[in-house]
């Protein structure tokens, strides 16, 4: 203004004239705005710098400038709060160009004020057509623009109620213009704050039009009551509350601004309404009522209080603002941005009608506790606020982050499109879940869609929850899914209450406690309005080190781990494992409830490494805990447990297979515990069933199969225990036979076993136990037997009613046996076994190991006997029954005896015979006698070298009790021997140690070239093949068994239609001759008597016969060698005898030596031949 008129009124007539020149001016000044205004001195500093000093103006509300009516809170206009502005300046310096003066009047080039001071008293406000007429008028065209610099430019507005007499500065700054040197419309200014802050800036006017275009830097920092004074006149609306801005709404607010960017342009009308700026805040405080309440209350006593904001405000049009500051709130960061926009009616002045779309995020807030009054009210007038502590009760630090949004219009409702909740180490607990939790974090998002939960973390103690999830509303009817996972939960009370009926229910049934992640799944649908929706949960817990005990089996169970699913009503367990005691425990499948009644179950439980403690069985049901605890069970086992309920009975069904590790069982049936280490044992409706258990009775290894009943309700068992590699031992031999007194004692089985035992049980019945002795290649020892059985295979039973066995092979020596038996035990528990048996032996050797053992008067018999083959003993049965009185036995034998080749005596009388002996025998034992009989069959032998067939013959053996006499008897024996039949009668006695023997046999028919052909000892090497002849003969033979020298006999041989020619012998006699023998010479009968005196035959008579020679005589025969000492006497119608001749006849038969004398006992031989007596 002073530029203004300055330039138009100096003249330059005037410019010599400094007082001249201040009149002109104030004069102006007054005439233009119809201000007051006074210089106190003006002079010339040099010819072209003119100075005025102590400048004041007094602006009215009247001219080009225009104040808008005070506010009712500034007080009403007095001398004391006049309603003028007021300008003054120390001094002002011009310089003017005297030339142009004299041409075209007075130019100021550049103008210097110092000290400018600008008084906006209380009340005094800036309309809109005040800064028209400053920006937009051409009033300083007359004297064109200079360089204008202010220095210490102050502008201070009066402070309070009018009494008051503080002043606040709002600038205190240094300005510089001058004309812009690419645009002669603009002017160009340059300002600098005085303040500390050093604010700078640059800006172009241009004076046509009045736009105004911030170029660089800002305005300097002012206080935005200052700015609200300022906006007075064109908001009416806005009041002050102390240095506060009172907005509509009671929205207070305080502290300071800078103008950042500016652009000011007029629109087609020429009114600068295309504005565009950006304004900086620094230390602002609002304050937001809520409610009618809170508009009554001081700004200090509301909830919703932002204080310290920083940012800045965009204005891209005078419609919009556009926003971003930073501050706290209640002692925590926040930053709220967004924009701003104006009604279309009433523009900015009606805060209510104003719309925007704002974002606020506030950081490390504490959730104000609801019970303050502050936040109650804040409770009661947000909705969803209410909501969320209804539903989660949160406590602690968290971050908000929220977007609000309304439509131009007074009318138009304030909407949050979206709120998040981070927190930040709060605590909640949450309605549909009320488990506490503390050390929160995570967010919470309110959407139009729906309540989001991302990553919320949390902390029970020393539980990890992370919750994720969303809910499509906050009603009842809306929908919702919730994921709350739990790291190491503590399986507590508190988490058992929080958790829903069903998982309460599986908490109290198996009595969990411990540690385990959970996975908890809480989800409801969609329910029409007004209707709950119905929850649906699904709880996943990885289980840590959780321990639990099931109401159905009460056993505790430690450390375990695995998954278990719990959803709706039914429980899923997944690779559970945990401990009891030492044993590893699994746990497997799933258990449906419905309504607190089971529906379903299919659940497999295994045990590795159970022990049987007390505690295992008290928790069995009452049968099958009194049936184990008969066995007195100890050590550990295997175990899997399939659980299934059964619909018809509505009732657990349940199959456990038990297999032992080192299970201990000791029923009363065994002397010693059985240990049980392998197998199964399948336990269901209470029976169970052994399959392959394998155990130990001392160092007797078992296998147990079958079934029992485990009931308690006298059910059936069957059970078979098997047991290879046995060692017979007293302990096991008292558990299987349970009997000392019987045969067991005498045989001992050396070699191990196999042992199979049958229990069988039947109701109201005692128990049926079975053994089965199964020998493979075993060696059994009897006390009486030279040698033991080898190689003994079979199966022997042993029952209540005794043993018995069949097809027992074994090996006797080099015998084969065979033997079955059955043997009971007596009427008392003393007295003998009673047994039968049958027996096979073949080949068996007499030998004297086997002599050995038999009794004396045996040995000496069968000494006798010589079988290279051995001997085929069949025993077709074998009774032992004890006696009435004592412990002596009835002993009963009947069977069948066989040899090939049996000799009897060294001397060879029976050889390779072939001999099939049957007997049946009976005695007393001990030493008591007995009676034998029976019939002897060879079908071939070799009696005194001659074969003999088909022979027969009845046998009776009777042996005397103590050293009584043997008496052996073959009665009718009968046989066929070269073409004839052979019979006899032998006796054979023994007694006091001496054996004798009687034989009576008799052969008729035999035939003598048979006989001939085999003995060749008489016959020599070459027989005629039409010798001939048929024997009879008698004979009686006995004496001492091996003595030769004691044996006597007699006997007699008939050779009849003989045809006997070139025998050595007969050769041997006609050499004596000097004949040769023909055809018509040989003997046709041949007769001999003889007696036997130990080792001598004694020939009384011996008679050939023949067509042309008689031979007749006597002599002897010494055995073995067949010595012959015989006379023999020969005559015959023969040419060349012509006397009676004697022959000598000695050597053998098959080399006979003989010689001719006359007769030596002539009267004996005419006898003979005149057949005289």
């Amino acid at each position: 203004m002073l530029t203004a008129a300055v330039g138009g009124r100096l003249g330059y007539r005037h410019l010599i004239d400094p007082e001249r020149i201040r009149n002109a001016l104030v004069r102006s000044v007054q005439e233009r705005w119809s201000a007051d205004a006074s210089i106190d001195g003006a002079e010339w500093i040099t010819p072209r710098r003119l100075r005025l000093s102590d400048i004041r103006v007094d602006l009215p509300d009247c001219g080009p400038l225009r104040f808008a009516h005070p506010s009712p809170a500034d007080g009403p206009l007095t001398e004391a709060n006049p309603p003028t502005m007021t300008v003054r300046c120390t001094s002002m310096e011009v310089t003017v160009d005297r030339l142009a003066a004299v041409y075209s009047g007075i130019r100021v080039e550049t103008m210097v004020l110092n000290g400018v001071d600008v008084a906006i008293p209380t009340g005094v406000h800036f309309s809109p057509g005040a800064t028209t007429a400053v920006l937009g008028g051409r009033w300083l065209d007359a004297i064109g623009y200079p360089n204008l610099e202010c220095r210490d430019v102050r502008v201070r507005w009066k402070d309070g109620a009018p009494q008051a007499q503080d002043w606040t500065d709002a600038l205190h700054l240094s300005l510089f213009a001058r004309r812009s040197a690419t645009d002669d419309r603009a002017v160009d200014l340059e300002w600098t704050s005085l303040r500390k802050s050093g604010v700078s800036g640059a800006a172009r006017w241009f004076t046509d039009t009045g736009a105004v275009d911030l170029s660089s830097g800002s305005f300097p920092w002012v206080a935005i009551d200052d700015v609200a004074r300022a906006l007075r006149g064109a908001l009416p609306a806005l009041g002050r509350s102390g240095a506060a801005v009172t907005l509509p709404g009671g929205v207070t607010v305080e502290g300071h601004a800078r103008l950042t960017r500016l652009h000011v342009a007029p629109d087609a009308h020429g009114r600068l309404n295309r504005v565009s700026a950006a304004i900086e805040l620094r230390g602002v405080n609002v304050s937001i009522p809520v409610d009618d309440d809170e508009r009554a209350l001081g700004a200090s006593q509301r909830f919703i209080r932002l204080e310290g904001l920083g940012g800045e405000l965009r204005m891209p049009a005078l419609g919009r603002i556009d926003y971003e500051l930073s501050g706290s709130f209640h002692g925590s960061p926040c930053s709220i941005f967004g924009s701003a926009r104006a009604d279309a009616s009433s523009g900015w002045r009606d805060v209510k009608a104003i719309g925007f779309d704002g974002h606020v995020d506030l950081r490390g807030m504490v959730f104000p506790d609801p019970t303050d009054a502050g936040m109650a009210r804040i409770v009661r007038a947000f909705r969803p606020v209410a909501n969320l502590y209804r539903d989660y009760q949160p406590s602690g630090r968290f971050d908000l982050t929220a977007s609000m949004v309304k439509s131009a219009g007074a009318d138009q409702p304030i909407v949050a499109p979206s709120v998040r909740i981070d927190a930040r180490g709060a605590a909640a607990v949450c309605r549909f879940f009320p488990y506490p939790t503390e050390d929160l974090w995570g967010t919470v998002d309110f959407t139009p869609i729906g309540i989001l939960i991302d990553r919320m973390t949390a902390r029970h103690g020393p539980t990890s929850i992370v919750v994720n999830g969303w809910l499509s509303g906050p009603k009842w009817h809306d929908a919702c899914k919730l994921t709350i996972e739990a790291t190491h939960a503590v399986l507590d009370r508190a988490l058992r209450n929080a958790s829903p009926p069903q998982f309460q229910d599986a908490f109290d049934r198996f009595q969990l406690a411990g540690v385990a992640d959970l996975d908890l799944v809480l989800s409801r649908p969609e329910a029409p309005v007004g209707q709950r929706g119905k929850w649906q949960t699904r709880l996943r817990a990885e289980l840590v080190e959780v321990t639990a005990s099931w109401e159905e089996f009460p056993c505790r169970i430690e450390q375990i781990t695995g998954t278990c699913t719990l959803e709706g009503g039914r429980i899923r367990f997944e690779n559970v494992r945990g401990r009891y005691g030492d044993a590893h425990v699994t746990i497997g499948g799933q258990v449906m409830r419905t309504a607190g009644r089971l529906e379903d179950v299919d659940v497999v439980v295994a045990g590795t490494n159970v022990s049987c403690d007390d505690e295992l069985l008290a928790a069995l049901p009452a049968g099958p805990r009194d049936a184990l605890r008969n066995l007195k069970p100890s050590g550990t086992f295997d175990a899997t447990c399939a659980l299934s309920f059964d619909r018809r009975r509505a009732g657990l069904e349940s199959l456990v297979q038990v297999t032992p590790r080192d299970l201990r069982i000791h029923p009363g049936l065994l002397k010693t515990p059985l240990r049980c280490l392998g197998g199964s044992a399948t336990v269901k409706d209470g029976r169970v069933r052994l399959d392959q258990i394998r155990a130990s009775l001392g160092e007797t290894r078992v296998t147990l199969n079958g079934d029992a009943d485990l009931s308690g309700t006298a059910g059936s068992t069957h059970v078979v225990a098997t047991a290879a590699e046995v060692r017979l031992s007293d302990d096991v031999l008292e558990s299987v036979i349970r009997n000392g007194d019987g045969p067991w004692p005498r045989w001992r089985i050396e070699t191990p076993v196999s042992i199979t035992t049958t229990l069988d049980v039947e109701a109201g019945a005692p128990p049926s136990v079975t053994h089965e002795v199964q020998l493979t290649d075993a060696r059994v020892v009897h006390d009486a037997l030279p040698y033991p059985l080898d190689r003994v295979n079979g199966v022997i039973t042993v029952d209540g009613g005794g043993a018995r066995a069949t097809d027992i092979r074994a090996a006797f020596g080099d015998a084969r046996v065979t033997l079955g038996f059955r043997a009971a035990p007596g009427a008392a528990p003393e007295a003998p076994w009673a047994t039968s048996a049958a027996l096979r032996v073949d080949g068996l050797r007499i030998d004297e190991a086997l002599l050995s053992a038999l009794p004396q008067r045996a040995r000496a018999v069968l000494r006798e006997l010589r079988m290279p083959q051995g001997l085929d003993l069949r025993i077709d049965e074998l009774g032992i029954q004890p006696a009435h009185e004592g412990s002596a036995c009835v002993v009963s034998l009947r069977g069948t005896a066989e040899a090939v080749d049996l000799s009897i005596g060294a001397g060879g009388g029976v050889a390779d015979a072939h001999v099939i002996l049957s007997f049946d025998a009976q005695g007393s034992d001990p030493g008591e006698g007995y009676l034998a009989s029976g019939t002897l069959a060879v079908p071939s032998a070799r009696l005194l070298g001659h074969p003999i067939t088909d022979a027969s013959a009845t046998w009776q053996l009777t042996v005397g009790s103590g050293d009584g006499p043997l008496l052996f008897r073959i009665d009718r024996l009968a046989a066929r021997a070269h073409a004839g039949l052979l019979e006899a009668d032998v006796e054979v006695a023994s007694q006091d140690g001496r054996t004798a023997y009687d034989v009576r046999g008799a052969a008729r028919d035999l035939d003598v070239a048979s006989y001939l052909r085999t003995d060749r000892r008489a016959a020599g090497p070459q027989l005629p093949e039409d010798v001939r002849g048929v024997a009879d003969a008698l004979i009686r033979v006995s004496g001492p068994v091996n003595d030769p020298l004691s044996r006597r006999g007699s006997g007699n041989v008939v050779v009849r239609d003989a045809y006997l020619y070139r025998l050595p012998l007969l050769m041997a006699i006609l050499q004596v001759f000097q004949l040769r023998m023909p055809d018509r010479n040989a003997f046709d009968q041949l007769e001999a008597s003889f007696l036997l005196n130990g080792n001598t035959v004694q020939f009384e008579d011996v008679r050939l016969t023949g067509a042309a020679l008689k031979l007749r005589g006597k002599g002897t025969m010494t055995l073995p060698g067949r010595r012959l000492d015989v006379y023999l006497a020969a005559w015959q119608d023969v040419p060349v005898l012509t006397k009676l001749i004697e022959l000598h006849v000695t050597g053998t038969p098959t080399e006979p030596h003989v010689e001719a004398g006359p007769l030596r006992f002539l009267k004996d031989l005419v006898d003979t031949l005149s057949g005289r007596p």
